[in-house]
């Protein structure tokens, strides 16, 4: 009788429990359902996986590019709570506070990754960047230095200090800066129209170089071929300057 009994529970336990996942599963299937296409793949990882950062980290970085903010912070403040020593889940805590307009949670969320790591070269220029939109110059400027201290290899930091040294009229340091940075990266497109913005401005032929440097590497910009075709009306050679208007691929 006792063994029958034992038997009847154990019975009802399993069914329970069958039952108990079955509506589970179908509670997750609705829950994926509800989801776009393309964020179920990484949300069944982390219904696999719930306690995987990475996976919370990956799919806040989906939500960014759907401009879904809430559930992108949503998904990076788990992330933190998993592994709340890892500076890369501050970095994207912070582009998700930029990309909302909360300046002054994203200047926390990179401090807080700055913190956690004193080296993380894309925290600090991330904070110099910030800075440098306010016109904070004087800070951005620590910051750079900052960065270069810990690694001099590092075109986007010159990049960054050349465009404020141009603001603030300093035009040889921003020259300096910017063949620094093409320097260390050969391809720099934005390097280069910039080189060409200075020199043309300062009324020096060797802007049409910079130009047509910037276009070999984007034969379809229409920023280039404009800078030229201005370039040489500003110059009275309307000829020229009509066929940089009117040959979009035109290299030279």
């Amino acid at each position: 009788m006792k063994k029958l009994l034992y038997f009847s529970a154990l019975c009802l336990l399993v069914i329970f429990a069958s039952c108990g996942n079955s509506k589970k599963s179908s509670e997750n299937q609705e829950y994926l359902d509800s989801l776009p296409a393309d964020m179920r793949e990484i949300s069944q990882q982390i219904l696999d996986d719930p306690e995987n950062p990475e996976l919370y980290k990956e799919r806040a970085l989906m939500w960014i590019k759907k401009t879904e903010y809430e559930s992108a912070l949503s998904d990076i403040n788990r992330a933190i709570a998993y592994d709340i020593q890892n500076p890369a889940y501050f970095i994207v805590k912070s582009d998700i506070f930029f990309a909302m307009g909360n300046v002054n949670e994203c200047k926390d969320a990179l401090l807080k990754a700055i913190e956690k790591d004193e080296s993380q070269t894309e925290a600090i220029l991330k904070y110099a960047e910030l800075h440098f939109f306010f016109q904070n110059y004087e800070t951005m400027f620590l910051y750079i230095d900052r960065a270069l201290d810990i690694d001099d290899i590092n075109p986007e930091a010159y990049f960054m200090r050349a465009m404020a040294q141009a603001e603030i009229g300093d035009t040889a340091k921003a020259i300096r800066d910017l063949h620094k940075a093409v320097e260390q990266k050969p391809d720099f497109y934005n390097a280069y129209v910039q080189l060409g913005v200075i020199f043309d401005n300062m009324n020096n032929p060797l802007a049409l170089d910079y130009y047509n440097n910037a276009l070999q590497l984007d034969t379809n910009s229409v920023e280039v071929r404009y800078n030229i075709a201005m370039y040489y009306q500003n110059r009275d050679e309307l000829n020229l300057s009509l066929i940089h208007i009117s040959e979009p691929t035109r290299p030279y």
